[in-house]
């Protein structure tokens, strides 16, 4: 969000949230002495609120128990603040911002920017691509401690996965311009902020169950034995959590102009939200990982296709088998069948706007 420019040589911030992603931002600032320092904190939790006042030797007159104090105090004294880094649960995000922003300050907040559908309009102020596919491996680790056992477990107590993993990282202003990062505005960007005109999405809670508990496991609630892990929400087994959210979901997502873009979230990676990223152009591809970028130009010419060996691959598999009687194929008319219905029913998704179950679809051509 942009707010009033500072004339002031260091940006005064207020940290609202003093928890973990509060923490962070106020280490950045320490490094970064030059840039922004931190002038006051908000947070209920005395311990959290204390650590980063002592850290940034901040009196009892600049912490404060709540945002409501911190902001009354802007209206009613000379607390000087250019912006406010809001790090709370998420349920709280667009309140705070709503008030922030009615002070003009500057505003970067964790995502996401709000959590419910109505919350969002309320806040938002603001070669050729032609489609992406998009990946964030969250991890089983970070899963674990946050959508297993943590904050994020919870439908009902925060919101959905997709929301609270993958939308608006932050807003900020950085030479005067909306600054956000995260999976869905990084395709919002890559296309321009071209209007979004059909979405379809599929996901699950498939494998952290109790019924997916392995037998080893036996009735093992815990996975840790010390007092914190005993007593505290981290220490569940991650099959006994309670937890409702998704593990992995896909949105498949259709633009306005009829470009396209794929988007896939899993827990279940080695990789700790090192996202994927592939961009298709009319002159060649991008692909990137949050670090690197490789571009390839599309060939003067095209060159012969084998399908990366197949053809060869498929001919001396029949041939062995034909030779050999034994099966080298590895695919039976059966499965070919089953994948062609697959391709029949997203064709008649595609072109009837619908999300399409493949045992109707089956009844309905006689094909069971």
């Amino acid at each position: 969000h942009l707010g009033n420019v500072s004339n002031n040589k260091h940006v005064r911030l207020a940290v609202i949230g003093c928890g973990q992603r509060g923490r962070v931002y106020t280490r950045r600032c320490q490094e970064n002495t030059s840039l922004g320092q931190v002038v006051a904190v908000a947070d209920p939790a005395a311990e959290r609120r204390q650590r980063i006042a002592h850290n940034r030797g901040l009196g009892t007159d600049l912490q404060f128990t709540s945002h409501a104090d911190l902001f009354e105090a802007i209206d009613r004294t000379d607390l000087a603040v250019d912006a406010a880094i809001i790090g709370t649960l998420d349920s709280l995000h667009r309140d705070i911002v709503l008030e922030a922003a009615k002070r003009k300050l500057h505003i970067l907040c964790e995502k996401p920017m709000a959590t419910s559908i109505e919350a969002p309009e309320r806040i938002t102020t603001t070669g050729r691509v032609i489609s992406v596919q998009h990946l964030e491996p969250i991890g089983w680790d970070h899963f674990a401690h946050s959508y297993f056992r943590g904050n994020w477990r919870r439908e009902d107590e925060t919101s959905f996965m997709l929301m609270t993993k993958s939308c608006q990282w932050s807003y900020a202003q950085l030479t005067h311009n909306n600054c956000s990062r995260h999976d869905m505005d990084i395709l919002n960007y890559l296309f321009g902020g071209i209007k979004l005109n059909r979405v379809s999405s599929f996901g699950n809670l498939v494998h952290f169950r109790r019924d997916q508990k392995p037998e080893e496991v036996g009735s093992a609630t815990r996975c840790l034995n010390s007092t914190t892990l005993r007593e505290g929400p981290y220490g569940r087994c991650v099959y006994e959590c309670e937890n409702d959210v998704c593990d992995h979901q896909v949105a498949n997502l259709e633009f306005q102009d009829g470009r396209t873009a794929t988007f896939q979230v899993a827990a279940f990676s080695w990789h700790l939200c090192v996202c994927k990223t592939r961009v298709f152009g009319t002159r060649g591809d991008i692909t990137g990982d949050g670090n690197k970028l490789h571009q390839r130009m599309a060939p003067d010419s095209m060159w012969p296709s084998g399908h990366g060996g197949g053809d060869a691959g498929v001919l001396l598999a029949f041939l062995r088998t034909i030779q050999e009687g034994v099966d080298h194929l590895r695919c039976s008319i059966d499965e070919c069948f089953e994948s062609h219905m697959w391709v029949f029913a997203a064709e008649e998704a595609q072109k009837k706007s619908v999300v399409v179950d493949l045992n109707d679809f089956k009844r309905k051509h006689a094909m069971t």
